[in-house]
């Protein structure tokens, strides 16, 4: 179900996708809590956010990203552009322990397909072979802190 962190659906599920959505909200936590706030005990929420290194290296990041990200507290505000919070492991941890929340999973995701290496990336590659490529970026020692998005589960209290 497509809504908003502010008007959501009287519901109670087994779990709930945030996927894309706490990066480009001013509260993610708040956003986060509601979201959590519909999901059964013992049940998970599920999302994907910007990582802080990846995002500005990536393809369709605006000019000044790379900047913004250098010099900035992870939030990315470019006039006339866009708006976004990148994320770095510890941030990521603290949302979803500040929305109430315990982390079950958090994964660096996106190296080649959407990110800094996406130009890199063999132009016929199977599933099996980019999941490789991705296992080898994520053990780097450059390339692992360079991907694009955080995936992330977190369990609600039962």
């Amino acid at each position: 179900h497509w809504t908003s962190a502010h008007q959501l659906p009287e519901v109670t599920v087994d779990a709930a996708i945030a996927a894309e959505v706490l990066c480009y909200v001013p509260d993610a936590v708040g956003a986060l809590t509601a979201v959590a706030s519909r999901v059964r005990p013992g049940g998970a929420v599920v999302l994907s956010v910007e990582a802080r290194w990846g995002w500005a290296a990536a393809q369709d990041a605006p000019a000044g990203g790379i900047e913004a990200a250098l010099s900035g507290d992870g939030v990315v505000a470019i006039d006339g552009d866009r708006w976004v919070r990148t994320y770095d492991r510890p941030d990521v941890e603290a949302l979803l322990r500040g929305a109430g929340l315990e982390p079950e999973a958090i994964v660096p995701s996106h190296w080649m397909p959407d990110g800094p290496l996406e130009d890199a990336m063999p132009s016929s590659v199977s599933l099996e072979q980019l999941l490789a490529l991705e296992a080898r970026c994520a053990a780097h020692p450059v390339w692992a802190p360079l991907h694009r998005l955080w995936l992330a589960i977190g369990r609600v209290a039962r």
